[in-house]
């Protein structure tokens, strides 16, 4: 595979696990309740920084699944 191929399925793959972490937000679990938390603590402005941390959070399971 070549580095632009890698990089770009890199990207991708990192919006699709951000995107998880937006939609866990929604749930009533403890990854949901701190993304919330991290919201409120970051700003709503910068929500973002949050869910790209609940997003490293949630990448350990995924491996374990896949």
């Amino acid at each position: 595979m070549s580095r632009n191929r890698a990089i770009a399925a890199e990207a991708r793959f990192r919006a699709a696990m951000v995107e998880a972490a937006w939609v866990t937000a929604r749930t009533r679990s403890s990854i949901g309740t701190r993304l919330r938390r991290l919201g409120r603590g970051f700003g709503n402005q910068h929500a973002k920084k949050g869910a790209v941390a609940v997003a490293d959070t949630l990448l350990p399971p995924c491996f374990v699944i896949a």
